[in-house]
């Protein structure tokens, strides 16, 4: 018997609910509609089925919130199945703790709402520059641009951002914040959903990083639909950035930042600027939101950057999903209506994969492979939780290592919502995180 069937076989002893449901056929069709294929393309077709199903929810998430029911019921109930298993929340205890500064959380305040402004920015006027205050700041956005008929080229803001008083002058502030703006058409999902791997190091040159971050004889690689994005907006942003630091008179701050896939596309950017010899022109930060994971390795970065930061709420799927991870998502499916999981690409009847080895194991983990693409820096993760004594719900921030966070079984959509990252960030920004005061003493 295969070892594929085998441990499909152990899985369904484990779980009795699924025991009754294998005794169809395993080609029943799944409630929902969506069609499953067991050939030997099956696992790019099913990977393709439920990416359309998802992307077609995410696609009204940050629009209006409102998806199609059978296609809600369908992820809700995604959701329901994998809220069974001990890793679809993260084990806080396995966490430190993070925080940050007054100053810190006003920048990462300041970034979001910029990188929640790129949605809907004001119309471009000639006449004079759109300012506004913010955070004891002033924002003035003086620069548009306009997203391209294909999509390729993404929404970006340009906003300069100083301290309304002269003294309020820190590490961060002045700062130049680039932010591109997520999925908001269905033709920035025909961007999102072209994953494959692609070399990025004509691009990024990896030789600017630190020593042993990438293996040799090992390129970087990057989801190929926001790579090209950032290379279609690298000249506008690199033009931006040399005037931005003639108007300084010398070293600048610029802040990438973004929402979603605007987050993916603005790590690469930020990569970019580090692997130029650019430092002393200005001084580069990242910071994303929800945003998905986007290069093939880790890397590490250079002690002369500023902040780079993932903002990551709980259970949201998007900071989870690459290739890979669908896939599992098809299997989670499938088991819950009696079908053989889907084996992981490049494996084959006589070998056990990474996935189907750990079904047999004994705790009530979901397996998941290990995954295609990584982000850009740490993962700052928000999670709301009920306090000892009881209450409201508190904010609560971790870093979360990522060999613990690629254990983690997200599947929910409205936590990735711009309303649900606002409200949080507004949290972080009044010091109401880790107990009654999150600030540090720095």
């Amino acid at each position: 018997m295969p070892p594929s069937i085998k441990s499909f076989l152990k899985l369904l002893k484990r779980n009795p609910k699924l025991a009754k449901l294998a005794l169809k056929a395993s080609t029943a069709l799944p409630s929902s509609g969506i069609t499953f294929v067991d050939n030997s393309q099956g696992a790019s077709a099913a990977v393709a089925e439920l990416s359309d199903v998802l992307s077609a929810v995410l696609e009204q998430v940050d629009i209006d919130g409102e998806v199609n029911s059978q296609i809600k019921a369908l992820v809700e109930k995604l959701d329901d199945e994998a809220s069974e298993y001990d890793n679809s929340q993260l084990k806080e205890e396995q966490c430190a703790d993070w925080s940050c500064n007054r100053k810190q959380a006003r920048l990462i305040s300041i970034a979001w709402k910029c990188a929640h402004d790129a949605y809907n920015p004001p119309p471009p006027r000639s006449s004079h520059l759109l300012s506004h205050d913010f955070q004891d700041c002033i924002l003035t956005q003086d620069h548009i641009t306009t997203p391209s008929a294909g999509g390729t080229v993404k929404a970006v803001t340009f906003t300069s951002v100083t301290p309304r008083e002269a003294s309020s002058t820190s590490t961060f502030l002045p700062v130049l914040i680039v932010a591109i703006r997520g999925t908001k058409s269905p033709v920035d999902h025909m961007v999102n959903i072209n994953n494959q791997p692609r070399d990025a190091t004509s691009f990024i040159n990896t030789t600017r990083f630190q020593p042993n971050t990438i293996p040799l004889n090992a390129s970087l690689q990057a989801h190929s639909g926001f790579l090209e994005s950032a290379i279609s907006l690298d000249q506008i942003v690199q033009r931006k950035i040399d005037e931005y630091a003639k108007q300084r008179d010398g070293s600048s701050h610029v802040l990438f930042a973004g929402h979603s896939a605007g987050g993916a596309v603005a790590s690469l950017l930020f990569l970019r600027c580090l692997s130029l010899e650019t430092q002393d022109l200005a001084r580069f930060s990242c910071i994303t939101f929800g945003a998905p994971p986007v290069v093939s390795m880790p890397v590490s970065i250079p002690s002369f950057a500023g902040v780079c930061l993932n903002i990551i709420n709980e259970f949201d799927l998007v900071t989870r999903a690459d290739k890979p991870y669908i896939l599992s998502l098809v299997n989670l499916l499938r088991l819950t209506h009696g079908q053989y999981p889907l084996p992981n690409e490049g494996t084959d009847d006589t070998e056990t994969s990474s996935l189907t080895n750990d079904y047999t194991s004994d705790d009530n983990n979901w397996p998941l492979p290990p995954s295609m693409y990584r982000h850009v820096g740490p993962k700052i993760m928000f999670l709301m939780r009920l306090p000892d004594q009881g209450g409201s719900l508190q904010l609560r921030t971790v870093e979360v290592p990522t060999a613990q966070f690629e254990k983690l079984l997200f599947c929910r959509t409205p936590v990735h919502r711009r309303p649900c990252y606002t409200q949080r960030v507004e949290l972080l920004a009044d010091g109401r995180f880790n107990g009654a005061n999150g600030w540090d003493s720095s």
